[in-house]
């Protein structure tokens, strides 16, 4: 079999982002794609579902590596709908990183980010922003809790779900298994 050669992409241009949202990346310190970021936001942007595995830890890139496709997304929306998106993550203080991330990159777009708190009303989270999120950034069970207790949340706008980190150790696969049945069982099929 040919091993084929593939050129290192150098800079976020050569993804196809848009140019604001280069700005963007440019004005966090982000200069050019990590390896994780080239090799799997073309994909993404085809509209691919992504599984990425990897060892690596902080700095390799995987919060833009899902980040960046899906603000393109929201920013090629007509009327990007309340829930475009949701992140699960197995800890708080992870689940707060992910959305300063979006923040950060989608804010100046009016992109709203909350992160799912069991113990606040959602009702509270929407004031704060000034409407529904576009984003919700989230533990599982947290994520669980909101759809049942909630009032009017919902998962039926949902266009992204991503699945961060959720199969570190054994004991957390098991812990989110019955949580991420339940969000997969009432999340919009393709």
């Amino acid at each position: 079999m040919e091993e084929q050669h593939i050129e290192e992409v150098k800079s976020f241009e050569e993804l196809n982002l848009c140019k604001p949202l280069i700005e963007a990346c440019v004005a966090l310190g982000w200069t050019a794609p990590t390896k994780l970021q080239a090799d799997s936001i073309p994909h993404a942007l085809e509209g691919k579902d992504i599984v990425v595995i990897t060892q690596a830890g902080f700095g390799s890139g995987t919060t833009g590596a899902f980040a960046l496709p899906i603000i393109e997304g929201f920013l090629g929306e007509k009327a990007p709908q309340p829930y475009f998106c949701c992140v699960l993550s197995p800890t708080t203080e992870l689940t707060i990183q992910i959305a300063e991330t979006f923040k950060a990159l989608g804010g100046s777009f009016g992109l709203r980010t909350a992160v799912l708190d069991c113990g606040v009303n959602m009702a509270s989270l929407v004031d704060t922003l000034g409407g529904p999120p576009h984003i919700v950034v989230g533990t599982p069970q947290c994520l669980e809790n909101h759809l049942t207790y909630t009032e009017g949340f919902s998962l039926s706008a949902l266009k992204y779900l991503v699945l961060n980190r959720l199969w570190k150790g054994a004991s957390n696969a098991s812990k989110y298994a019955s949580a991420i049945q339940t969000i997969l069982h009432i999340a919009p099929k393709k």
